[in-house]
């Protein structure tokens, strides 16, 4: 594919892409740079964000605590708080 082409059609590199295949993008008939699918699976990738951004210890005592709170009272939660 030209740099020509892969400006004005990049929707088809990344389909390209999700379907598998590289992309060699070429200028003037010489290689510039190649597009290629990712194909690290989605638990690699989980797993991955999860050591960069370790679960804070205490998310589920805040959630439990927020929804011990909201079922205290009722008519106070009919709508999302403001503030």
């Amino acid at each position: 594919m030209t740099d020509i082409q892969a400006t004005n059609d990049f929707a088809a590199i990344l389909k390209a892409a999700e379907e598998g295949e590289s992309v060699i993008v070429t200028k003037n008939g010489v290689p510039i740079g190649t597009f290629i699918p990712d194909r690290t699976p989605i638990g690699v990738r989980v797993q991955e964000v999860m050591r960069k951004y370790p679960v804070d210890p205490d998310f589920a005592d805040d959630i439990e605590a927020a929804m011990r709170e909201m079922r205290a009272q009722p008519d106070r939660m009919t709508k999302w708080p403001t503030d």
